[in-house]
């Protein structure tokens, strides 16, 4: 299975997918212009999360998304 990287919005189970750490990393440092509240994850922080789900394409976040 190929590693994942995570990016959540506190306070909600919205958890965001990205390929690559270098992804996520600037999707985050972009997003928190605007949502101080996006944070990176580590799979472990929200596994309980997304067992048994699978991500999909979101275009309100233009990403791989996992939502509430």
């Amino acid at each position: 299975m190929k590693t994942k990287f995570y990016a959540l919005y506190k306070n909600t189970n919205d958890v965001l997918v990205f390929d690559t750490q270098k992804e996520r990393d600037f999707y985050v440092s972009e997003e928190r212009i605007v949502h101080p509240d996006c944070v990176c994850v580590t799979y472990g922080k929200i596994k309980k999360l997304i067992e048994g789900r699978s991500p999909v394409f979101d275009s309100g976040f233009g990403c791989l998304a996992i939502l509430s």
